[in-house]
C-alpha cells in the first residue's frame, strides 16, 4: 500500500468515525477488550467499523510479537465466552463444538476492531530514534522512567508496540549510561537483544559501550545479565555480573572477558564531562576517545607507551580543544586533517 493510499484510508476512517474523537475511541476499545462494554457502546463501535469488513488484513503490518499478543487476547476472550456458557450449566467443550460458528463473527469483529485500532494509532508507531553529534551528550528519560545519558556519536532507538506502548526493549549503537528503574510487574529491560552481546536488567545502573564490533558493560549498582550470541565461544550463553565488574565481548574473537578494575568510575566518568586517567598512555586515551569524537590519530605511538599520566582530562564538544589538552599533557604536536 502506498503512502497516498494509506493517507486516503485514514481520511476515510476519520469520516467514518462520526462524533467519535480519539479519547472516546480509546475508551470504547478499552471497555471492549476488558469485556465491560455495554450493548449501546458496542453498537456504536459496530456502526463505526461497519463499512470496513472488506478492507485488507491490518495485522499484516504488525510485528510478530504484536500479532502473537493479539492472537492470545482473542483466544483468551473466546475462552471467557466458553467459560461463561459453562457457568450457566452448559458444558463448554461440547457447546463450543456444537456452536463454534457463533464464535467466528465475534472473533472476526474483535480482529477488525483491533485492526482499526492499529490503523488509528499507526502514524504514532514509527521507531523512536535519538542521535547525538560528535562530542555531544544527550540526557533522556524513557517512557518507563529509565534515565539515559547518551554519549557522543551514538544512537538509541526503540519500536513502540501496536498500541503505542514501550516494551522496554532498546537498541544502542555507541555508548550510554543507564539508570533502569524496577517495575511493579518485574518487567525486564533489554538492550540489543539478539544483536551481538545483549543485556537484560530489572533495576540497575550501568554503562554500555557498543562500538566497532566490541561490547563492554560496566556495572555500577544492581545486577546485569549478559546474553551472548549462539556463535560465541563461551559455553555459557549468559553471565551475571556484579557491581564493580566489567564484561567485554569481542564479536570478532567471539570471546567474553569479565574482570574487576581498580577504578570502576573511569569507565563512565565521561557522563560528568571528564575522563579519568589512571596511569593512561596516549594510545589508550586515543582509543577511548575516537568513537565519541569520530576521530583517529595517525602517528607512531610506540614511543609513548611508557609515558603514563594520571589525573582528570576535561572533555569538550569541540575536538580541537580536546586535542590541545592532549598536546600539552604529552608535549606533542597533533595535526587535525579532514580525513
Amino acid at each position: 500500500m502506498t503512502v497516498e493510499e494509506r493517507s486516503g484510508k485514514i481520511d476515510l476512517l476519520s469520516r467514518k468515525a462520526i462524533e467519535m474523537n480519539q479519547e472516546e475511541f480509546d475508551y470504547l476499545v478499552h471497555k471492549f477488550l476488558s469485556g465491560n462494554i455495554s450493548p449501546e457502546e458496542k453498537e456504536k463501535l459496530e456502526r463505526w467499523y461497519r463499512g470496513f469488513e472488506k478492507e485488507e488484513n491490518f495485522t499484516d503490518r504488525m510485528r510478530g510479537d504484536d500479532q502473537r499478543e493479539l492472537r492470545n487476547s482473542i483466544l483468551e476472550k473466546i475462552r471467557e465466552e466458553a467459560f461463561n456458557e459453562n457457568s450457566k450449566g452448559i458444558d463448554s467443550s461440547s457447546y463450543f463444538q456444537n456452536h463454534w460458528m457463533k464464535f467466528i463473527p465475534w472473533a472476526a469483529s474483535m480482529i477488525l476492531i483491533l485492526g482499526l485500532a492499529y490503523l488509528f494509532y499507526y502514524p504514532a508507531l514509527k521507531e523512536v530514534n535519538y542521535q547525538t553529534g560528535l562530542g555531544e551528550m544527550l540526557i533522556l528519560k524513557l517512557p518507563d522512567s529509565t534515565e539515559v545519558v547518551l554519549n557522543g556519536n551514538s544512537t538509541l532507538s526503540y519500536q513502540p508496540t501496536w498500541l503505542g506502548k514501550f516494551d522496554r526493549k532498546v537498541t544502542l549503537n555507541g555508548e550510554a549510561f543507564f539508570e533502569v528503574f524496577h517495575t511493579i510487574e518485574n518487567k525486564r529491560f533489554t538492550i540489543n537483544e539478539g544483536q551481538g552481546m545483549g543485556i537484560e536488567v530489572y533495576g540497575t545502573e550501568f554503562n554500555y559501550n557498543a562500538r566497532n564490533g566490541k561490547n563492554a558493560v560496566t556495572l555500577k549498582a544492581g545486577s546485569v545479565k549478559v546474553m551472548l550470541p549462539n556463535e560465541a565461544n563461551d559455553k555459557s550463553k549468559s553471565h551475571f555480573i556484579k557491581p564493580g565488574e566489567v564484561a567485554r565481548y569481542n564479536q570478532y574473537s567471539k570471546e567474553v572477558k569479565i574482570d574487576t578494575p581498580s577504578n570502576i568510575e573511569k569507565y563512565y566518568s565521561w557522563k560528568d564531562g571528564k575522563l579519568i586517567l589512571d596511569y593512561s598512555t596516549l594510545p589508550e586515551i586515543i582509543e577511548e576517545l575516537k568513537g565519541t569524537y569520530g576521530i583517529s590519530i595517525s602517528m607512531d605511538t610506540s614511543n609513548w607507551r611508557d609515558h603514563k599520566v594520571s589525573g582528570t582530562l576535561p572533555l569538550h564538544r569541540d575536538p580541537e580543544a580536546l586535542i590541545e589538552n592532549l598536546e600539552q599533557l604529552f608535549d606533542v604536536e597533533i595535526e587535525i586533517t579532514e580525513e
